[in-house]
């Protein structure tokens, strides 16, 4: 009996230890893309670029923004399969088993809203808020959607929701939610994002499991992220009157109608059914590589970023 229980605990050690070397992976693998984008890019207007026009220079960034975000998602996600030994199945990459889409969307929506509220204060409250540049070329534009709208929903539910939720999924469905929404959350750079990606993980994270699928997930994550691309290029077009009555729409509309959907829901049953093999999600505080990466990561968000 003790042997087996050690063994199950050098298995959990295991586990955290991939999902940290997933996330600390993926910070590491993004942070010499920037620094080796850079380099290449201030290469090529010195050389061949020499004399390029801005859209140009725009679009070789982007470019180069694209690849390397590629690239710092698929190998952490390579690692955990291949290296970790992680079962394919555990990505969920599947058809979802149970009809939450539409219910999961509305209400996401009406949450994110208040959640944006919620992190907007906080950001003004700490002055740790995060801004992402926006090119005005169209080509460049239509690499900036793919980087920030496609990429991260597609890879990043994959590294966080398949992967590293994955590696933890056998020690507690609740445990392996919270175990990746952590690192999720500090890896966005600031307090303000943290706070809305912590909530978003979580429920991306708990959608996963109901659903049996992370395709839910990347769906929504896909929507928020184009919500908020449109915003920035409307902003940056000078069309910010247009940009603050969308949010005002949005403001007065998702938050009633995720309240009446989540009302709806909680009476069908869906959305309160408990999830098995729920376990203690305090055994993440035990566990030495998982708390050393998020103090790592706390500090790269608080100071760092």
């Amino acid at each position: 009996m003790q042997g087996r229980k050690m063994l199950r605990q050098d298995g959990f050690e295991t586990a955290t230890a991939w999902c940290a070397g997933c996330a600390v992976g993926y910070l590491l693998l993004s942070i010499l893309g920037s620094m080796v984008g850079g380099l290449l890019l201030g290469q090529w207007r010195q050389g061949p670029g020499a004399g390029a026009s801005q859209a140009s220079y725009e679009w070789m960034a982007w470019c180069g923004n694209l690849a390397f975000s590629v690239l710092g998602l698929v190998i952490p996600i390579a690692a955990g399969l291949w290296l970790g030994h992680l079962p394919r199945h555990q990505l969920r990459l599947n058809v979802p088993q149970k009809k939450v889409l539409l219910p999961a969307l509305a209400v996401y929506l009406g949450g994110s809203q208040l959640a944006g509220i919620a992190a907007g204060f906080i950001g003004e409250v700490t002055g740790s808020t995060q801004s992402i540049p926006v090119p005005e070329g169209t080509a460049a534009c239509v690499l900036a959607f793919f980087v920030i709208c496609v990429i991260p929903p597609v890879l990043e539910e994959t590294l966080f929701r398949g992967v590293m939720q994955g590696f933890l999924r056998p020690y507690g469905l609740w445990l392996a939610i919270v175990g990746q929404a952590v690192p999720f959350a500090l890896l966005h750079g600031s307090l303000s994002a943290a706070f809305f990606a912590l909530l978003a993980g979580i429920f991306f994270g708990w959608l996963a499991e109901r659903s049996g699928s992370i395709l839910p997930g990347m769906l929504l994550h896909f929507v928020n992220n184009v919500m908020a691309f449109a915003q920035m290029i409307l902003i940056n077009n000078g069309a910010l009157g247009v940009a603050q009555m969308l949010s005002g729409i949005y403001l007065m509309v998702f938050p009633l109608v995720g309240l009446v959907v989540l009302v709806w829901w909680i009476r069908q049953g869906g959305l309160l059914q408990k999830l098995e093999r729920v376990s203690r999600v305090d055994r993440l505080i035990y566990s030495v590589p998982w708390m050393l990466t998020q103090i790592f990561l706390l500090i790269f968000c608080l100071f760092l970023a």
